[in-house]
């Protein structure tokens, strides 16, 4: 067996794990502590009548049903069957109810059964680190039609926070997964005609001592108001942001 046909079926196990017990869920992201990277990734969608989207891995399909607006075509795919099967079922009624189609499978992010110039929009969330990037990005211009757009919420490796907690909870992640660096971005440029994005969580990340300890109320007033301190260093200091804990990329196909 090949390193890349290994990986990817070490991937494939620990993905399907997660249905029974995923312990990637963790109370500070109950809490929320990363729901304002991922809301600003659906804004990005916009109106999605009459497109097709592709969301790569899906998971269980929690974070599909924002994408099943009236008029979609949205395909999603996991690595994981089991995790494709689970979407399968969460995701038929809910796009029935909204007008939109949907069509769950397994399949890798690496080898897409997908016709070329085919999408409008990419999507997806955690999932490029968990990938090989070279051919990943190749599958997705592949795919992706004439001014078609991808967007991605990542995790970076810059935090020391973020980067302690990895290593200290590794029955959490896959052990071929590596959140990104911030090289990352001067890596897309070449390889995309336009590429925007935006990072979340420096100081705000320590509002999840307030989820260990169980206080909803001074956990969402300390993520406010700790986000606002990370805008105005971001903005005032934009080298800052590769000690963010999240990206939101956007790249372009024009």
């Amino acid at each position: 067996m090949s390193e890349s046909s290994e990986r990817l079926r070490e991937e494939a196990q620990f993905h399907d794990q997660m249905v029974e017990k995923d312990t990637r869920w963790t109370g500070f992201r109950a809490y929320g502590l990363s729901a304002a990277s991922i809301e600003y990734a659906f804004s990005l969608v916009g109106n999605g009548e009459g497109k097709v989207i592709l969301d790569m891995g899906c998971g269980a399909g929690e974070r599909t049903a924002p994408l099943l607006q009236p008029g979609v075509h949205c395909y999603a795919f996991d690595i994981s069957q089991r995790m494709a099967g689970e979407a399968d079922k969460r995701l038929r009624q809910i796009a029935l109810a909204r007008g939109a189609s949907i069509a769950c499978q397994q399949m890798a992010g690496e080898q897409m059964a997908f016709a070329s110039n085919s999408v409008d929009i990419v999507f997806g969330i955690s999932v490029l680190h968990h990938l090989d990037i070279s051919l990943a990005f190749s599958e997705i211009k592949r795919v992706l039609k004439p001014g078609g757009r991808a967007i991605f919420v990542e995790p970076l490796n810059h935090h020391p926070i973020a980067k302690l907690y990895r290593r200290s909870t590794p029955a959490r992640h896959s052990e071929a997964e590596e959140p990104l660096d911030f090289s990352f971005f001067r890596r897309v440029e070449n390889e995309f005609s336009k590429v925007t994005h935006k990072e979340f969580y420096l100081f705000s990340l320590g509002a999840a001592v307030f989820a260990i300890l169980k206080n909803k109320f001074l956990f969402d007033k300390a993520l406010e108001l700790l986000m606002k301190v990370d805008e105005a260093l971001f903005s005032r200091f934009p080298r800052s942001r590769k000690f963010a804990w999240i990206t939101v990329v956007e790249l372009m196909n024009y």
